[in-house]
Parts: C-alpha cells; sequence; structure tokens
C-alpha cells in the first residue's frame, strides 16, 4: 500500500458515507500530513518545543505558582509525546522511522493529541499552515472508529 493512500485500509463492503467521505479528506491531505509528522513532530528541535508546551499545558498552575518547569515534569511530557509519536510511524531497532499513513490512522488519538500540543507552540517554530486542520484530525478518527469497530 502507498503511503499517500488509504483505499485498501480498511473493508470496504457497506462503508458508510462518512467513512467513504473521511478516508477522501485522508487521501486529499495526505502530503500535508506527511510533511507535518516528518518535517516537524520528528524534528528534535520541534520536539523540544513540544515537550516545553506541553509541560506547561500539564503544569502550568504550578509553574505560575513560582514551580520550576524541568525534572519530573518535562520527563512526564517527553514520556507523553514519545509515546504518541511511536503511535503514529514506526521505530526501527537501529532508530530509522518508517512512515505510511496507515500507521497515522492507527494511531489517530495519538495524532490528534499531537496536533492539539503543536497548535501550542511558537508559530514561527510550527507554523500553522503546516499543522493539520480539525478536518483532518476528524476525518482520521472516524476511520479509526471504524477500523476498530468492524474487526
Amino acid at each position: 500500500m502507498s503511503d499517500t493512500d488509504i483505499q485498501d485500509a480498511v473493508p470496504t463492503s457497506g462503508d458508510p458515507k462518512e467513512v467513504t467521505e473521511a478516508r477522501e479528506v485522508i487521501n486529499d491531505n495526505a502530503a500535508a500530513i506527511h510533511r507535518f509528522v516528518m518535517s516537524y513532530l520528528l524534528d528534535s528541535g520541534v520536539f523540544v518545543h513540544l515537550a516545553e508546551a506541553l509541560t506547561h499545558e500539564l503544569f502550568g498552575k504550578h509553574v505560575a505558582e513560582g514551580g520550576v518547569v524541568g525534572g519530573a515534569n518535562t520527563e512526564a511530557a517527553t514520556t507523553l509525546l514519545q509515546k504518541a509519536g511511536q503511535d503514529i510511524v514506526e521505530v526501527g531497532f537501529l532508530g530509522d522511522v518508517s512512515y505510511d499513513l496507515q500507521t497515522v490512522v492507527d494511531g489517530a488519538a495519538s495524532f490528534k493529541f499531537l496536533v492539539r500540543i503543536a497548535r501550542l507552540v511558537d508559530p514561527k517554530v510550527v507554523p500553522p499552515e503546516v499543522i493539520p486542520g480539525q478536518e483532518v484530525v476528524d476525518a482520521l478518527l472516524v476511520v479509526f472508529h471504524y477500523k476498530r469497530n468492524t474487526i
């Protein structure tokens, strides 16, 4: 299967219209999804900003009250981001990364999380135009849930 087409990613007989439309949205945005994942989410510098944004999201009140961001807080945020990232790309034994659109569909819940955190990052680091829109995230979730309920 191509990394830019998910027509065969789920059973085709009896597809509800919503799933068919969701697949079309995903296929139409395959290049943008690929760019976001491979050029931004897997970039170490961007990852640092994602971790910082998530740390502030999770522990912001603590920080506002004079707490320090670091240590366990940063480790918790980093672990969450790494787990989410592992859901949308395949990481080989030697650290090589394999991407295909089906893996993103299978990790749609994690993809939604990563998109939400990316929206919190400075737009000079992750420009809003490279972050997939809500329509794309929703389409991924539709196919994700369809697959979970038809297996």
